[in-house]
């Protein structure tokens, strides 16, 4: 047991048995005269005074050894000189003598129901530590209730109900040197793929059970950022910055380039300079788990993605290329870009990306996207118009765009109303128009 501990016992101790104290002086008050004898044992009463030779004994022990105790001058109990005795006996580090040996016979009943709550106390702090965080661990999360309906929802025009759909997950981050960090990510949410809201940013369509979406481990080598890990997401390491529009909702920009579709085995590699600019490209083998495909081979698909960019001050651009080599024949080719500005005179924020994506089979299709922000009372209102045409075919094309209201409620909560157009893309379906309140509590 640490000395702190038992420092933090002893008087525990004695605050347990003040009661047991009280009562034994209460019953030993008419037979003082029958135990003040200097030499008699005192193992048979309850108190111990100073005239008794523990008493005594005790203020030896503790003038010999220099233990940190406070001897009182009046009458104790027998419980509370066990356990002076027992936070005394941590500082003798010499061979006891025959009045100490003597000490721990006279309170050895006494000592045993001490010790007996240290060793509680003990596993108890076992068992608290086991259950802790490393103190290098840190965890955030956040609760997303989203509520709303969508008239002629989904490709059936059938899912205009009123209903409320959640999302939960959990970050946990882990430095083992300071600069590095290991990441997992764990989620649960109960939208459902063919739901009008499951394409809204903060959907999660795993399930009621809660599972592991990501886990990756990063650390710096000078201005180069590795991540390697055995899930990874294709847009998890893109440090270009082609817009600063939150794409939390409905409509994002960069829809292909960005996507984050593919998850897997993968490494990524980041630099950045002190002048903005900025550079990475990542490998993720989707199939990188399976022992029957693996990594880089012929039988499952590998997406690599290239990114580089500019930061400077109030305004940026940046590029996004990716390619999947279509091994599971899901295979194509992106390229992607756009341009952010922040000015000075306006607490607002524009953002203007295109997006085109060319795959092994079907048609290409081309997204223009615009994103403006602007904090205005409390809050952030939020404006994105994107268009998505597909070579080709006209029924495949996709206008869209969405009006949100982002209101902080306090630090931890977030309450969003919003509305959003979405071009139904199926022949001869009506176009869903949704309206939501999406509540996020983050902690």
């Amino acid at each position: 047991m640490k000395l702190f501990q038992r420092l933090l016992v002893a008087p525990a101790a004695l605050g347990l048995l003040a009661p047991m104290a009280v009562n034994a002086a209460e019953l030993n008050l008419n037979g003082v005269s029958d135990y003040s004898d200097a030499n008699q044992e005192v193992q048979s009463f309850s108190d111990v005074y100073p005239t008794d030779w523990a008493f005594q004994a005790l203020t030896n022990l503790a003038e010999t050894h220099g233990c940190n105790v406070s001897i009182p001058s009046e009458t104790i109990s027998r419980y509370e000189a066990a356990a002076l005795l027992n936070k005394c006996l941590s500082a003798v580090s010499t061979e006891l003598t025959t009045e100490e040996r003597r000490l721990i016979d006279e309170f050895s009943s006494e000592l045993a129901v001490i010790e007996s709550r240290i060793d509680g106390i003990d596993e108890g702090v076992g068992e608290f530590e086991a259950g802790q965080f490393s103190s290098t661990t840190t965890m955030s999360g956040a609760a997303v209730f989203n509520v709303g309906s969508a008239s002629d929802g989904g490709t059936d025009d059938t899912l205009d109900s009123f209903y409320m759909t959640y999302a939960y997950g959990i970050d946990l981050n882990t430095s083992f040197r300071g600069t590095d960090t290991l990441y997992v990510g764990v989620e649960s949410g109960n939208a459902s793929s063919g739901d009008p809201f499951a394409n809204m940013d903060s959907a999660v369509t795993n399930g009621a059970g809660l599972q592991v979406t990501s886990m990756f481990y990063s650390f710096p080598i000078g201005n180069v950022e590795i991540t390697a890990g055995p899930l990874l997401d294709q847009d998890d390491v893109i440090a270009a910055t082609p817009s600063v529009y939150s794409d939390a909702f409905r409509h994002g920009s960069l829809p292909f380039s960005a996507a984050g579709d593919e998850t897997g085995s993968g490494v990524a590699l980041a630099y950045a300079n002190d002048a903005g600019f900025v550079t990475s490209v990542s490998y993720i083998a989707v199939d990188g788990f399976d022992a029957a495909k693996g990594l880089a081979s012929n039988d499952g698909s590998d997406v690599t993605t290239f990114s580089a960019g500019y930061n400077g001050d109030g305004f940026g651009a940046g590029l996004v290329i990716a390619y999947n080599d279509g091994d599971n024949s899901d295979g194509y080719d992106t390229f992607g870009g756009g341009v952010y500005w922040t000015p000075e005179s306006m607490p607002a924020t524009f953002s203007v990306t295109y997006d085109s994506k060319n795959p092994e089979t079907g048609d290409d299709s081309t997204d223009l996207f615009l994103g403006i922000e602007y904090e205005t009372g409390p809050g952030t209102l939020g404006i994105a118009y994107h268009s998505t045409d597909v070579d080709g075919s006209t029924t495949l094309d996709e206008i869209g765009y969405e009006v949100v209201y982002s209101y902080p409620v306090n630090d931890n909560i977030t309450v969003v109303p919003g509305l959003f157009f979405a071009e139904e893309t199926t022949a001869g379906k009506q176009d869903d128009t949704g309206v939501f309140v999406e509540t996020t509590f983050s902690f």
